[in-house]
């Protein structure tokens, strides 16, 4: 048998046509009567695609939280400061825990642990550097919600 020179296949094969394709195989594969994708298909492929190239990246940002060291603090400093700045404390065998909403009543956006025999920390949102408790509890004026 010889071969196409160009394509290396044997030329018992050049020019024969494939079976056509069912209605069914179409259908299930997203073709058009010509063997081509629809146009369905592809935004449909493209927009996957694209949403999982942003859960990705959506995983990867941890939503831009940042812990910044504040020193050691007593439950009293703590208790005092959060309640100024309308927070909810607790405390229990392993440390004393301050957490807001940052702007003046409870929630858990703006938080300070303070673990036994460790410094504290605060959970802040965004690119804050608190450098006291009262800081790390509440948002900066004007910031918005």
């Amino acid at each position: 048998m010889t071969h196409c020179k160009v394509c290396f296949t044997p030329k018992a094969h050049i020019g024969r046509r494939r079976a056509p394709r069912t209605a069914r195989y179409r259908k299930v594969y997203g073709l058009d009567a010509q063997g081509r994708r629809t146009l369905l298909e592809t935004v449909m492929r493209s927009a996957a695609v694209a949403l999982v190239l942003i859960g990705a990246f959506g995983l990867t940002v941890s939503s831009y939280a940042r812990d910044v060291s504040l020193g050691k603090h007593t439950a009293e400093e703590v208790k005092n400061v959060c309640e100024k700045v309308g927070g909810r404390f607790s405390q229990d065998a392993t440390g004393h825990y301050c957490s807001t909403d940052c702007h003046g009543g409870p929630g858990t956006d703006c938080v300070v642990g303070c673990k036994i025999a460790e410094p504290c920390v605060a959970q802040v949102i965004g690119s804050r550097r608190p450098t006291n408790l009262g800081n790390a509890l509440q948002a900066p004026p004007g910031s918005p919600r």
